[in-house]
């Protein structure tokens, strides 16, 4: 039985998507981070993973933002870490991936309006 080349196809086609997708969600992850801490507004930790993982969602697709928030939690409960992980972070990056799956809207600036509401500001404890 001859080898078939053409085998392979579809696990190449699948890993080079991963591989786009990993990079666009890489890039795009950091200029986020950067475009809600240039706002100066005191968003609470919640609003930025839900806004995050919403706007990475709708350029880069679903899945590979579902896995970077969970990684990133995972990172976080490591011992060495001083990451503090927490289930309510990745509800709100659930939040934000449900609102890039739904798009409700056609601006993406609408992320952060509509997790703000849902998640609202920071403010200092008294």
């Amino acid at each position: 039985m001859a080898f078939n080349s053409y085998a392979r196809f579809p696990f190449l086609v699948s890993s080079g998507s991963v591989i786009v997708d990993s990079v666009c969600a890489y890039k795009n992850y950091g200029a986020e981070i950067n475009r809600i801490a240039a706002t100066k507004m005191p968003f609470s930790d919640k609003t930025q993973h839900c806004s995050v993982s919403c706007r990475v969602g709708l350029k880069c697709g679903i899945q590979i933002i579902s896995m970077m928030g969970v990684g990133k939690e995972a990172i976080d409960a490591l011992p060495f870490n001083s990451g503090n992980a927490e289930i309510l972070d990745l509800k709100a990056d659930l939040s934000g991936i449900l609102l890039s799956i739904r798009r409700p809207f056609l601006n993406p600036d609408q992320c952060l309006v509509k997790c703000t509401a849902w998640y609202g500001y920071k403010f200092p404890k008294k």
